[in-house]
């Protein structure tokens, strides 16, 4: 073992790692399902641990799910790809699963600060999952002077105890 292998095995550690040998068990077992849920709770740990990207792939691609897959495949090619991260985001926006959307909103964010829409979506996104203090500080932060981010700011800030 070289001195860079040690490196390589700290990156290698994840705490995604334990979601991600229950969704491979449960994809080895033919149920798909179950995999992806498994997968959901790897991404709220570590949205970095790419493997879990891979399996959502392979997994959705049983599924027949093509549209889905191809998000997933994306971000497996590329996991600096902030417009994929995106995507990803407004797919799980779309079909209300906030919680997803908040983690690959915030990934979007990271990889692209300058993105003027995720800030939005991402504050809805907390404030319709009753994190309105978090939506509070997403639009504050906010460089983009769009209309509705101001209305919703305003709104949430009073919902916030914040006049």
């Amino acid at each position: 073992m070289g001195i860079f292998d040690i490196f390589k095995k700290q990156h290698d550690i994840s705490p995604a790692m334990e979601d991600f040998a229950k969704a491979k068990e449960h994809f080895d077992n033919g149920e798909f399902q179950e995999s992806l849920r498994s997968l959901m709770s790897g991404f709220k740990k570590d949205v970095d641990y790419k493997p879990l990207y891979k399996l959502a792939a392979d997994s959705l691609g049983k599924l027949n799910a093509p549209d889905e897959q191809q998000l997933f495949e994306a971000i497996n090619e590329n996991i600096n790809d902030s417009n994929a991260f995106h995507s990803l985001g407004d797919f799980y926006f779309i079909v209300e699963h906030y919680d997803m959307a908040q983690i690959f909103y915030e990934k979007t964010l990271q990889l692209n600060p300058n993105n003027e829409q995720v800030p939005h979506d991402l504050a809805i996104s907390y404030a319709r999952r009753f994190q309105v203090s978090k939506a509070v500080k997403v639009l504050t932060n906010s460089k983009s002077n769009d209309f509705w981010n101001s209305y919703f700011l305003n709104k949430w800030k009073i919902l916030d105890k914040k006049v």
